[in-house]
């Protein structure tokens, strides 16, 4: 039924449509410019008008919700209804973040009210917080690698500024995890408990904490365990794989020890509470 609107109202015909629905399916369907959201004010007997503000857009804007919209779902109904966007550098955040979030809440984030947006890399973070930034700023928290921070793509106030955020944003939305990445915040002994359950080694010998201190030595800790991995078991084990693994076992105790984490968390809990 779009589409058959959609086909009418571009044709020759000088028809204008106007859909009223509750659908999101067709909400999501149609050009975010277009839509306008009529919210009721019971105390008051008024409603007002909520519109996606899309119009300041550039080039970069556009190329990554091209591309952000196919694996993280950026819909239309998303960001007029959901309370918080929670962006995460890569896969490994994806795919054990709302397995931790549910270990510390006993809810989901999806019960919450939480989109997480896979950036699939740092140096989106940007791009993103631009088409944020008239729409959602107040309710936008970013978790990148430290090692962000020693990159040309770290968060500063000055490019803060410069998208339209406030400064504040750095010290009270922005997270920074791992002492380089996510992965190191892997403990060792539940790496020893995960790995001689699901990952045994090829040569019938048992993982120890000294293997993965040694792997942490090396530049990217995250790489040289999925290395290691593959070699010792001989088959493809992935990052998002060993996320999910580690991230099933750990106790609400060991995520409040981490300060990040927790940290991340409880700002969450502001937000949608």
């Amino acid at each position: 039924m779009f589409y058959q609107i959609k086909d009418l109202a571009e044709s020759e015909s000088n028809i204008q449509s106007v859909i009223c629905t509750h659908s999101l399916t067709m909400i999501d369907r149609a050009p975010a410019k277009s839509i306008n959201h009529v919210i009721k004010d019971s105390e008051n007997f008024t409603s007002k008008i909520e519109f996606l503000d899309n119009e300041q857009q550039d080039d970069g804007i556009r190329e990554f919700l091209s591309q952000i919209s196919e694996i993280s779902g950026i819909k239309n109904s998303s960001i007029f209804y959901e309370k918080c966007f929670l962006l995460v550098e890569g896969p490994s955040e994806q795919n054990a973040l709302p397995i931790l979030y549910k270990t510390y809440f006993n809810r989901s984030l999806s019960e919450d009210g939480v989109i997480l947006i896979n950036l699939e890399t740092n140096g989106q973070w940007s791009n993103a917080l631009k088409f944020l930034r008239a729409n959602k700023q107040r309710c936008t928290i970013l978790l990148l690698d430290s090692d962000t921070q020693d990159s040309k793509r770290q968060v500063t106030k000055e490019k803060l500024r410069d998208i339209g955020f406030d400064e504040t944003f750095l010290e009270e939305k922005c997270f920074f995890i791992g002492k380089k990445e996510f992965e190191d915040i892997y403990p060792n002994h539940r790496l020893v408990e995960i790995c001689n359950s699901k990952y045994q080694r090829s040569d019938d010998n048992q993982w120890s904490e000294k293997d993965f201190e040694v792997l942490r030595e090396k530049v990217k800790f995250s790489e040289e365990l999925k290395k290691e991995l593959n070699i010792q078991c001989k088959r493809i084990i992935g990052k998002p794989e060993i996320a999910s693994s580690i991230a099933n076992i750990m106790t609400k105790e060991e995520i409040e020890e981490d300060s990040v984490l927790k940290g991340l968390f409880e700002t969450i809990k502001e937000i949608v509470t």
